[in-house]
């Protein structure tokens, strides 16, 4: 569906109520694919919801470091700062402190 709809007229950084565009939620889940169509399609990597969280930190929040190293490769900015002045590789290190836990 996602390459249907980027093949049409679906503009790719359509945002929601939140700001947040199809690539915050794709590297939330970690659909790896889905991103890298997305970033082939031109999807602004560094697009931030109302929050100031980027896709990059979507992905790291959740511990999606396929995807968080893809969007890197993808010139996504690992020291962007949320409102409150995180930035998504503080995120991912939290994640992976708790995930040796």
């Amino acid at each position: 569906i996602a390459e249907f709809l980027l093949k049409g007229s679906a503009p790719v950084n359509a945002i929601n109520n939140i700001g947040a565009t199809s690539l915050h939620f794709a590297a939330e889940m970690g659909h790896y694919r889905i991103v890298r169509m997305l970033i082939d399609s031109k999807a602004e990597v560094n697009a931030t919801n109302i929050n100031g969280w980027t896709a990059l930190h979507m992905a790291a929040y959740s511990g999606k470091e396929k995807v968080f190293q893809l969007l890197v490769e993808a010139k996504a900015n690992p020291e962007a700062k949320t409102q409150t002045g995180t930035t998504a590789q503080t995120l991912l290190s939290r994640v992976e402190n708790k995930s040796l836990r």
